[in-house]
C-alpha cells in the first residue's frame, strides 16, 4: 500500500508554482526592488469588507481578495508596472484616481475599487456587486474607458509640390488625446498652417494637439528636409503599479501613478529647391526671324542677369543689338523667354557721278543698319 504523504511536496510545489507565475504574467519592468507596505486595517460598506493599504504612503488597493491581508512591513518585490488597461481605468476612475466617481464618500470608493479591481485580476467575483457605483466602475474598467497617451502621426514623411509661390506638403494629422500635445521648433523659413484652427506660424516653436490635421509650407528656393525628431506628448501615462509580496500567499496591491509618456513620434517633410527653365532669344528686328537661342535651368527665386551680343553673325551677314540694356529679374515660378532685338548692317556705298559724262567724281563706303531704310 502507498503512503499518502508521498505525494504532499510534489502538490504543494504545483499550488506555489501557479501562485507565483500564472498571475504575474503581465506584470513588468520593475520600478523599484522594494516598496513600504502599510496596513490600516478594514473598510466595510454594503456587506463588503476590505483591507486599507498604503503603499509608499500612496493609497493602494488588494486585488487578490480570497489571500490573506499583507501585515505593514510584509516584506515585496517593490513595485512593478502592470501593463493592463482595465486595471488602469478602474484605478482611474475609483477611490483617488483622476477621475474619482465616488465623490467624497471614502468607504464605498474603497470598497468598490479593491472589488472591482479584484474581479479584473482574478477573474473571480468578491462580491459588492449591489453596492451603488459597482456596475459603474466594472464597466468603464471593461471598456478600458481612460485617457490613452499614446502619440503618431498618419504620415511619417510628407512630400511637398508646387503650389502658387510657395512649395506645400501634403495634410498631415497629429493622433492623440485632445488633451495630448506635442511641440517642435521650424525653421525660419518653414510655415506650419493649422487646419483645424485656421492659424499658421512660421519658424520658432509649434505645438499640435491630439486630432489636428495641418500641412507645412516653404519658399520655392528653399531645399532642405525638415525632421521633428522623436516627440513625446505632454500628457503622463496613467499606469497601475502592482506589488507582490515575497510571500506568494498573500494579496497583491496595486495603486495608481503618473509617469512621463513611453510613445514617441515624428514625422518628415521633404522640400526640394525649384528650378525652372529661362530661354533667351535674340531676333532680327525687321523680319522677326530667330537669329540664335539659349537655355538655361535656374532656381525659383534666384536673380538674373543677361545681355545682347555685341554682334551675330549670319553667313555674309552682321547683326547688331538694337539696344545694349540688360535684361534682368527675379526667377519666379513658371519658365519665362527674354529676347533681345538686332538689327541687319549693311556695308553701303554712295557714289557722285557726272551728270554730263557719267563720271565718278567720288566715292564713299560706309556702314549702316538696314532699319534706317524702312
Amino acid at each position: 500500500m502507498r503512503k499518502k504523504f508521498k505525494w504532499v511536496p510534489f502538490v504543494v510545489m504545483m499550488v506555489l508554482f501557479i501562485q507565483l507565475f500564472a498571475p504575474l504574467k503581465n506584470i513588468n519592468n520593475v520600478m523599484a526592488s522594494s516598496a513600504t507596505v502599510e496596513y490600516r486595517g478594514q473598510i466595510s460598506y454594503g456587506g463588503s469588507t476590505v483591507g486599507d493599504f498604503r503603499v509608499n504612503g500612496e493609497q493602494a488597493f488588494c486585488i487578490e481578495h480570497f489571500k490573506p491581508t499583507p501585515p505593514t512591513n510584509t516584506p515585496n518585490n517593490g513595485t512593478s508596472l502592470y501593463n493592463d488597461k482595465k486595471i488602469a481605468a478602474a484605478l482611474y476612475w475609483g477611490w483617488g484616481g483622476d477621475e474619482n466617481i465616488f465623490g467624497s464618500d471614502r468607504e464605498r470608493g474603497v470598497v468598490v475599487t479593491s472589488l472591482v479591481l479584484s474581479e479584473i485580476y482574478t477573474g473571480e467575483s468578491a462580491g459588492g456587486k449591489n453596492i451603488p457605483g459597482y456596475a459603474e466602475l466594472y464597466k468603464k474598467a471593461m471598456s478600458e474607458d481612460i485617457p490613452n497617451a499614446d502619440i503618431d502621426f498618419s504620415k511619417k514623411v510628407i512630400d511637398s509640390s508646387i503650389s502658387g509661390n510657395v512649395q506645400k506638403t501634403e495634410t498631415n494629422k497629429f493622433n492623440g488625446d485632445r488633451s495630448n500635445k506635442v511641440s517642435f521648433n521650424l525653421p525660419k523659413e518653414v510655415t506650419l498652417h493649422n487646419v483645424t484652427t485656421g492659424k499658421k506660424k512660421t519658424g520658432g516653436t509649434v505645438t499640435l494637439k491630439g486630432g489636428e490635421s495641418f500641412y507645412l509650407t516653404a519658399p520655392l528656393s528653399y531645399g532642405k528636409d525638415f525632421n521633428t525628431g522623436k516627440l513625446k506628448g505632454s500628457m503622463k501615462e496613467f499606469s497601475p503599479l502592482v506589488v507582490a509580496m515575497k510571500n506568494p500567499s498573500f494579496q497583491k496591491l496595486s495603486f495608481g501613478v503618473r509617469i512621463d509618456p513611453l510613445d514617441t513620434a515624428s514625422f518628415e517633410a521633404n522640400f526640394e529647391v525649384r528650378q525652372k527653365e529661362i530661354t533667351v532669344q535674340h531676333k532680327d528686328e525687321y523680319n522677326k526671324a530667330l537669329l540664335e537661342e539659349q537655355d538655361y535651368t535656374r532656381n525659383i527665386g534666384s536673380d538674373y542677369s543677361f545681355s545682347p551680343k555685341n554682334t551675330i553673325k549670319k553667313g555674309d551677314n552682321t547683326y547688331v543689338p538694337v539696344s545694349k540694356s540688360k535684361l534682368t529679374g527675379t526667377l519666379g515660378n513658371k519658365d519665362i523667354t527674354l529676347t533681345f532685338w538686332y538689327n541687319l548692317q549693311r556695308t553701303i556705298t554712295i557714289k557722285h557721278v557726272d551728270a554730263r559724262d557719267n563720271g565718278v567724281a567720288s566715292g564713299k563706303c560706309g556702314f549702316t543698319t538696314l532699319s534706317k531704310f524702312f
